[in-house]
């Protein structure tokens, strides 16, 4: 079986991140402020320029209320 490396993943995790925050009709603002964090936070996580752990994708999941692997997949 063929691995697959994370940094296959990391560009798609802020594009994703992207759309089910728009999905959830929620601006960069709302979400930085659920996860206490900054807008410019936010925005440069989206556009792939900032990467996140494991823990601080879990969040994210929980306020956008979708699956974990939904953000990385």
């Amino acid at each position: 079986m063929e691995q697959i490396k994370l940094e296959t993943y990391i560009p798609n995790i802020g594009l994703n991140i992207k759309k089910c925050r728009i999905k959830n009709n929620m601006t960069q603002k709302q979400l930085a402020d659920k996860l206490s964090v900054t807008h410019f936070w936010v925005c440069k996580l989206e556009s792939g320029k900032r990467n996140t752990t494991i823990f601080m994708l879990q969040n994210i999941a929980n306020v956008l209320e979708v699956d974990f692997l939904d953000l990385i997949i």
